[in-house]
């Protein structure tokens, strides 16, 4: 019988993180490299509702989406 995956919650502490190096940096934690920024691993850390983080990126990526527009060849 299958068995049901499993979704671990990490915890948020910071010491839950894997420490650089990360490929080739050796400063930035590799979290914060595969999100792109910093500031939803400590809203993470801080136990921060992150459909409420969501929405303080909402508008630059409308922004993003703007310009990305232009772009499409389809």
């Amino acid at each position: 019988m299958p068995q049901k995956p499993r979704h671990p919650t990490p915890h948020p502490d910071a010491s839950s993180w894997l420490a650089p190096p990360y490929e080739y940096e050796f400063e930035r934690l590799p979290i914060d490299i595969i999100i792109g920024d910093e500031t939803i691993r400590k809203g993470l850390e801080q136990g921060r509702d992150l459909d409420e983080m969501e929405k303080n990126w909402q508008e630059e990526l409308k922004g993003f989406l703007a310009i990305r527009k232009q772009y499409l060849l389809y």
